[in-house]
């Protein structure tokens, strides 16, 4: 038993395994900070009725911010996110930044109104998947009725959209990754070369107790 267990310590785990995250509606799970952004629920014209959601900025001229981390729990070999987005105004714009540790980031994208990205070279060999969304809009908040007129009790709108949801029937964001199961790290030279003198002590005391008997 004892052989078994030290046997265990040099061996990595090699199981495969997958995370996913998808939602139809504006995303909230993984959110770790959000700075001048909101959800805005509202009413289009074209919908008939049928209630919209989406992540915009707050404030009008100033950039929002929202920042998202996944915790897969493997040692990531493939990854991909997808978003759903509407950007109106030339100078208004969404930018998405993906990173491995939070801290050095890489942007993917920008005033895409769909993205489908393989992120996996920025990810490999990692077990967290960040996502970085900026929003601006230039132009401000728009108001509409409940019917998507212009008249009557108004709600927010706004023309720069992330994660948009036509009342949960389409996908609007979603993180995948593949993966091994996080290794064991591997020991050390000085963890081997005591492993070893464990060993020996353990067949010299086995052979002790053998003459013994």
């Amino acid at each position: 038993m004892r052989y078994f267990v030290l046997l265990l310590l040099l061996c990595p785990s090699v199981a495969q395994a997958g995370f996913l995250y998808e939602t139809q509606y504006p995303p909230g799970y993984g959110l770790v900070s959000v700075q001048n952004a909101r959800v805005y629920p509202y009413e289009y014209p074209y919908t008939s009725g049928q209630p919209i959601s989406s992540w915009g900025p707050s404030e009008y001229k100033t950039e929002g911010e929202l920042i998202y981390k996944f915790e897969t729990g493997l040692s990531i070999t493939h990854a991909e996110i997808f978003a759903s987005v509407r950007i109106r105004g030339d100078n208004s714009y969404i930018n998405i930044d993906i990173s491995n540790n939070g801290s050095n980031w890489v942007n993917v994208g920008q005033n895409q109104e769909l993205w489908n990205l393989d992120i996996t070279n920025i990810v490999v060999g990692a077990s967290d998947i960040w996502v970085r969304v900026k929003m601006y809009d230039e132009y401000g908040k728009y108001l509409f009725g409940p019917d998507g007129s212009r008249g009557g009790p108004r709600l927010p709108y706004t023309l720069i959209q992330f994660g948009k949801s036509f009342n949960g029937y389409y996908k609007t964001f979603s993180v995948s990754a593949e993966g091994g199961a996080m290794a064991v790290p591997e020991p050390s030279g000085y963890a081997l070369m005591m492993m070893a003198a464990a060993l020996m002590l353990i067949s010299s005391l086995m052979i002790n107790y053998n003459r013994k008997k």
